[in-house]
């Protein structure tokens, strides 16, 4: 509010003036702490003024229209408070700040202020990505609602992560545009010497297109989970939580916490309108419609990041959400900023009356480009971002797939454009992907979109119908989507997406992790319905995979291999390994399995429900072999309990003939707790197949076999676990 106080004459016209300017000073902070500027300014929408008198009685007041007056003034254009870094580590996020001595109505348009650092690295190579504007806030508790207040004064920030050691030199350009007339201000240059360290960096692909590694070169295997929102509603309803209180950022340290303490190295987030998103309806706190952003979400955002960052979580971070440009499928478009038709567009700045404009309108695709670049300047420099995602589900836009059938390149050309211009603008280069819904079979029909170059990860969904059993919906994920040369990662996951729990959403859980790596995912899936996880206190089954598989280079030319389970060591001619009538049964109803779906429930549930039938998955070189062993009927219905449940003792396994003959160590692991039950060592000769007697078990239970010539170094580091 105005500091000023004015005494009114009864029967007499006045006139006051108050100074809305920055330089003006004139303006106290009501529940907050942040000094006025021309930003706030600009976004004025209404104002009122409080009348006080000595004396009781009827006061009748009228006002005139209020106007705008004065002259805008331009100081001269010079940087205030510069501060930069002079030393760092490889791979450490570095950041500096600046004010500039002139105002800007709107700081975020390139157009009218425009800041750019450029680094010299050591090996001569030069670099320029943008700088940013924000503001301070300050989070606070009021009961259970999250409360953000901004404080101080805006500021310009730059942030830089070295790829490499040595003196590097930074400067920044200015372009200012407010008067009308360009104006340019460079800086000296700044040295900033960088010293080696252990951290992992960036996440790139592996050289055969199939995994994730970091620029350290160390493999990267998503453990994950999506967490899309802090509050799912429909889980409310679906698990009957009742409704439970927005906290905010507050929930997502809750779940950060929760997810380190049980190894999960993944997450997705969404720039959400209920979120993180940076533009939305002026109707809503912080939002200003197109081309001014919620900086109390960037805030927001910045906290997530880096308290994921500090737990070693990485995030796949979606930028965009069909609902927004949708007017059925969980549709927003109504309370778009972009759709002129909405209540506030003029505040909006609204551009466009149609949902294709978006991906047509040269207007639009300028505002989505001014937008992108404040997020490359703002989060390009994270290393902990796993990858950025342009639109999830964008196939369930309006109009997406009658256009995609009519082959119109709107959409291709679209994710081409932005996905090169956000590239140019990142200084990390963090991989891009695009998000269609889902099993296989739609990543198959928009191969036009999954395929191009520009994108490079694949990232779907893996919902199943009640029938199928969810290892048989991750073998045919793996059968049809190794026609794409690049990693394949299951974002969204977990019975139907209607939301079903039990022991059936469980088994999904546990069967979802521990069949990805030996069906050749890139990572985990990402279970959709992460309260579930949380408020059941499932994450055990997160832990005990994540230990087993940290030792594990899934590079080393590691394959599938085929292994059977058997009740028999030898049948009566002497053989081994004797299948049991229910394996040979599945092996021969497969081909017929993976077309029924949901036509024969009876016979899919006969097949899913067969006593005592154990399977196992694997992959091996000839040196090594890691594999899973499961009873098939629990990875459909996980138990509630396991303490009653009958140990099976009479197991065999068959190794593959490709390992070397050798001395083994062959160790069984619990898949909940990740320790080691039993270890063992193994003499493989030529002559004979090797067969191993597997431990008792009730449930499943995981192996590693490793030659001790070929992997000491792994098989110790596995030891340590």
């Amino acid at each position: 509010q105005n500091r000023r106080e004015l005494t009114f004459q009864p029967g007499s016209w006045q006139q006051f003036k108050i100074d809305i300017t920055g330089q003006g000073g004139a303006w106290l902070p009501v529940g907050h702490q942040a000094v006025w500027d021309s930003s706030y300014a600009m976004h004025i929408q209404t104002a009122g003024i409080s009348f006080y008198s000595r004396h009781s009685g009827k006061l009748e007041i009228c006002c005139t229209k209020p106007q705008l007056t004065g002259k805008r003034l331009f100081p001269q254009l010079k940087i205030i408070d510069f501060h930069c870094p002079s030393n760092g580590k490889l791979y450490q996020r570095l950041s500096g700040t600046l004010r500039l001595s002139r105002e800007y109505f709107n700081p975020f348009n390139p157009a009218e202020i425009k800041l750019d650092a450029t680094i010299i690295t050591p090996s001569g190579q030069q670099i320029t990505w943008p700088v940013f504007y924000t503001h301070q806030f300050r989070r606070s508790r009021h009961f259970t609602r999250e409360e953000i207040t901004p404080y101080g004064n805006g500021y310009w920030e730059f942030r830089f992560t070295p790829t490499m050691p040595g003196r590097h030199r930074l400067r920044l350009t200015i372009t200012d545009k407010s008067s009308g007339k360009p104006e340019h201000l460079t800086t000296v240059w700044h040295e900033i010497e960088i010293a080696p360290s252990n951290l992992n960096g960036f996440v790139r692909i592996t050289a055969d297109h199939r995994f994730f590694r970091f620029s350290s070169g160390k493999l990267y295997f998503p453990v994950g989970i999506n967490i899309h929102t802090n509050i799912d509603r429909r889980s409310e309803h679906s698990f009957k939580f009742g409704r439970l209180p927005d906290r905010g950022t507050y929930d997502y340290d809750d779940y950060f916490r929760a997810l380190a303490a049980n190894h999960v190295n993944a997450v997705e987030i969404w720039m959400a309108a209920w979120s993180f998103a940076l533009e939305w309806n002026a109707s809503r706190p912080f939002y200003y419609g197109l081309g001014y952003y919620n900086l109390a979400n960037a805030w927001r955002l910045d906290h997530l990041l880096d308290d994921a960052r500090s737990k070693g979580i990485y995030v796949n971070l979606v930028l965009d959400n069909h609902g927004k440009l949708s007017a059925k499928s969980d549709q927003e478009w109504e309370d778009n900023p972009y759709n002129i038709n909405n209540d506030f567009a003029v505040a909006n700045g609204a551009v466009i009356k149609n949902v294709l404009e978006f991906f047509t309108s040269p207007l639009a695709k300028k505002f989505n480009a001014q937008r992108n670049r404040y997020i490359a300047a703002r989060w390009g420099a994270q290393t902990n971002i796993l990858g950025f995602e342009l639109w999830s589900e964008v196939d369930l836009v309006t109009d997406f797939r009658q256009q995609y059938e009519k082959k119109s390149p709107i959409f291709e050309r679209w994710h081409r454009e932005t996905a090169r211009a956000f590239k140019k603008l990142d200084q990390g280069k963090h991989l891009m992907a695009t998000h269609l819904c889902g099993d296989y079979k739609n990543l198959l029909k928009f191969r036009r979109i999954e395929e191009l170059p520009e994108l490079d990860y694949i990232v779907g969904d893996a919902y199943r119908k009640p029938e199928i059993h969810f290892i048989d919906q991750m073998k045919l994920q793996a059968k049809y989507l190794n026609i794409f040369n690049r990693p394949v990662l299951i974002t969204e996951y977990g019975g139907s997406w209607r939301g079903e729990g039990g022991g059936t959403l469980v088994a999904d859980i546990h069967c979802g992790l521990w069949s990805a790596p030996f069906l050749g995912q890139a990572g985990t899936p990402f279970l959709w319905w992460h309260d579930y996880v949380y408020f059941n206190h499932l994450y055990p089954h997160y832990k005990g995979f994540a230990k087993f598989i940290a030792a594990i280079d899934l590079r080393n030319n590691l394959t599938r291999q085929p292994i059977h389970i058997a009740t028999r060591k030898r049948n009566k001619k002497n053989n081994f390994m004797r299948d049991n009538y229910q394996d040979a049964l599945l092996r021969a109803l497969w081909p017929v399995y993976s077309m029924l779906d949901s036509r024969a429930p009876i016979v899919l549930a006969t097949i899913n429900h067969l006593p005592n039938y154990c399977n196992a998955l694997a992959i091996g070189n000839n040196h090594a072999l890691y594999g899973w062993i499961y009873k098939r009927q629990y990875m459909f219905d996980y138990p509630a309990n396991a303490t009653h449940l009958p140990l099976l003792t009479n197991r065999y396994l068959k190794l593959p003939p490709t390992l070397i003959p050798g001395r083994y160590s062959l160790r069984f692991y619990d898949t909940i707790s990740g320790k080691i039950l039993k270890e063992q060592q193994l003499t493989i000769n030529a002559h004979s197949p090797a067969v191993v007697k597997v431990i008792p078990f009730k449930i499943d239970v995981a192996f590693k076999l490793i030659n001790y010539l070929f992997d000491r170094k792994n098989f110790t580091r596995s030891s340590a676990l």
